[in-house]
């Protein structure tokens, strides 16, 4: 399934309105919010600022302008990740995702390991020298 130009145009006034609605503190934001076709689907693209609340109006102009037209929503880090996802399918369901959080190493748990290696270690040069 292609996009058709009219599809593309409609894309890019989405674009451009939620250009100009954006909040904008530095511009990066309203500079971030572009779109491209990615096997067959539109797929918006933004920085994300959630710590603030208030990103800009892209989600919702999409919803209403979109219609029936399959598009994906991507909201990027500042590293370029995805942090935010919203799918809308060609049936209508709108699907949304967020990245997991990286699990972090529990500190106690590598820090015995370590202690009972050293501990081992120091026992099997005792026993060498017995």
């Amino acid at each position: 399934m292609s996009v058709t130009s009219e599809e593309s145009a409609l894309a890019e006034r989405v674009v451009q309105k939620s250009k100009d609605e954006a909040n904008v503190d530095t511009g990066r934001l309203r500079r971030s919010i572009n779109k491209k076709v990615q096997r067959g689907v539109i797929v918006f693209r933004e920085y994300y600022y959630g710590e603030y609340g208030d990103n800009s109006t892209l989600e919702e102009n999409a919803k209403k302008m979109m219609g029936d037209i399959p598009y994906k929503i991507e909201r990027l880090d500042e590293s370029g990740d995805i942090i935010e996802g919203v799918n809308k399918a060609t049936s209508g369901r709108i699907l949304k995702y967020e990245r997991q959080k990286k699990r972090e190493k529990r500190k106690d748990v590598t820090e015995a390991l370590i202690k009972r290696r050293e501990e081992n270690a120091s026992k099997e040069n005792d026993d060498e020298d017995n």
